[in-house]
Parts: structure tokens; sequence; C-alpha cells
């Protein structure tokens, strides 16, 4: 039986039997703590990801709470080849953010800054709105972001690298990262990297969404904040945390338009 929606569409029917080409999920623990048994706070099974293929690309998502630290994540977590498949098309959903405001930001909070590197740096847009005599590096995984870069910014170092697993780490002045550590299947592994690879001089800028302002910017039904790519789901007081048991002491905070808490630090 079709069920009419109204709307000229109806809902699709679950396609049990079909088995995806590679495991897509697996259960984990805290990415903060590495407890396990969070408590479930939302859960949507049989999630279809931005394409029908023949129902193969159909998974859980669900978030859970961790009663023992109190960060929120994402459980079961997507296998390194399960999010390449599913999300291979994740890339043109992404919003748009200043670079300007950005670089405007660093020169103003961090005026000693001569060298950057930008990791998940995307066409090196951030990074191309520094003024001359920069030493500017971007890290990027995606291929045609890195090609796309290296075609605008000539006098950027671009570098295609598989950033869950660095195998080259050049110094710099300051390191940032913008809406990509709450991507990282174990981001407090990834900040005590950073930490142990980078000069005690280094800083580190950090940009994330937060839960707190999940009202703010969608509604009393905050379910849309959750979104499926982000492993870690961060408040203010979780993201500190996490950075100073991985080494580095917050000096800035910063709430910005829209749901972005920015956070300037430095090793201690």
């Amino acid at each position: 039986m079709t069920v009419s929606t109204g709307f000229g569409w109806s809902p699709y029917k679950r396609l049990l039997n079909k088995i995806p080409p590679l495991a897509l999920q697996s259960k984990t623990l805290c990415p903060f703590c590495k407890a396990g048994g969070g408590l479930e706070l939302v859960c949507t099974h049989d999630l279809q990801c931005f394409e029908d293929r023949d129902g193969k690309n159909r998974f859980t998502h669900r978030v859970a709470f961790c009663d023992s630290c109190g960060m929120v994540y994402t459980d079961p977590w997507f296998t390194r080849e399960g999010a390449r498949w599913l999300m291979e098309r994740a890339g043109a959903s992404y919003g748009y953010c200043d670079p300007e405001e950005r670089v405007d930001w660093v020169l103003s909070m961090a005026p000693e800054v001569r060298s950057v590197l930008d990791l998940g740096c995307g066409d090196g847009s951030f990074l191309g709105g520094f003024p001359e005599g920069f030493t500017l590096s971007g890290f990027e995984t995606e291929e045609k972001m890195v090609l796309s870069g290296r075609l605008k910014f000539p006098h950027i170092r671009f570098v295609q690298q598989d950033l869950e697993n660095l195998s080259i780490f050049p110094q710099a002045d300051l390191i940032t990262i913008f809406h990509f550590l709450e991507h990282l299947s174990s981001p407090m592994e990834f900040l005590r990297l950073l930490r142990k690879e980078t000069r005690s001089i280094s800083r580190l800028l950090v940009e994330v969404p937060v839960l707190d302002r999940a009202v703010e910017t969608h509604g009393p039904d905050i379910c849309g904040f959750f979104s499926v790519p982000h492993r870690s789901h961060f408040s203010r007081n979780t993201l500190v945390r996490m950075l100073s048991e991985a080494g580095w002491k917050v000096d800035q905070k910063l709430d910005l338009q829209g749901n972005g808490f920015r956070v300037l630090a430095s090793p201690t």
C-alpha cells in the first residue's frame, strides 16, 4: 500500500536485505574519556545518506551522552572506508565562512605570528587572505580541494594528507583548525599529537559549533544540531577541558555569529 503525503512523494520502504559493499559503522567509546555505554539522546535508524544507492547506503545515526565526562558524541561511528564511501558528496553541502574576518582576528589577537598551518584547509581561502611576508601551509584530505587551491594560491604550500594519520608536520607559529576537530574519530589523540609535534611557542586556534547554542541556532528542537558527519558534539566546557588535558591552555574565547565558538590556545 502506498501512503500519500499530499506533497507528491511517498515514504521509501526499508530495504532490509540490502548489504553495503563494506562495513559502514562500528561501536565506539567516548572520544574524550574512552568510557563506554553512553546514554542515548537521539537515534534514527535506516537513515539514507545524500542519495539513493539501492538501499545500500543507509545507516544508524545515534547520539550519546557520556555520564563519566559530559561529552556528547556519535556512536556507532563510521569506519574510515565507510565514511569515505558515504560522504564522498558531502563537500558540496558545506557552508561558507568569512575568511577575511578570520584573518583579521588572527592578526589582532596574535600579531607576532608570521607562519600559519591550516589543517583541513579546503581550497585555501583562509590562508589566501594573509598579506605578503607570511609562510603559509595548508593540509587537506580532498584531492579536488588541493588542486583547486594550488591554482588559486600558488604562493601557499598545499599538501594532500589523511588528517587522521599525519605523517609529516611542518612547524608554524600558528596552527588553525576551523570546523574540523568535530569530524575526527579521535580528537583527543589528535590534539595531543599537535602538542607533541609543535614548538613550545606555537599557538593553536580551534573553531567548532557548540551544543550550548543549539537552541539559539536551531530552536527548541535541537536534533538538527547533531550533524551526521560530526563525531563530537562539543560544548564550550568540553572543548576547553579537552584542550587542557591534551596540553593546551586557552588564552582567548569568542562566540561567533551563528553557531561558532573560537578559542586561541598556547602550550602548557
